[in-house]
């Protein structure tokens, strides 16, 4: 029986990348020891009374390490399941999601 994967995770507050790691602890390389993320998108609601509440609206299939050709792979993942719930959402967020997705995994 094999032992659970670990993950990493990167959160906004529309955005949640879950990141499966790879069995090796040893640090491969650049981009080498993941195994697939996935991306869940949410509404946020501000109550008046001081908390947040975060509701998924939408988190596809996943997208694989062996998929993964070039970073540009990894933006259009984040940006296409965002315009899957948005219709106009602001492209800086976007880029500082991808941004930090993109330095968590580079020293998995």
């Amino acid at each position: 029986m094999s032992e659970p994967l670990e993950h990493k995770y990167v959160t906004s507050d529309y955005m949640e990348m879950t990141i499966a790691l790879g069995d090796n602890n040893d640090h491969k390389g650049y981009f080498d020891n993941w195994l697939y993320m996935v991306i869940g998108v949410y509404h946020k609601q501000e109550s008046p009374y001081g908390w947040t509440k975060r509701k998924l609206k939408y988190s596809p299939f996943g997208f694989e390490r062996k998929d993964f050709r070039q970073c540009e792979d990894i933006r259009l993942y984040i940006e296409t399941a965002v315009k899957h719930v948005y219709d106009n959402f602001p492209e800086e967020e976007i880029e500082k999601f991808y941004n930090k997705v993109i330095g968590e995994i580079s020293w998995i």
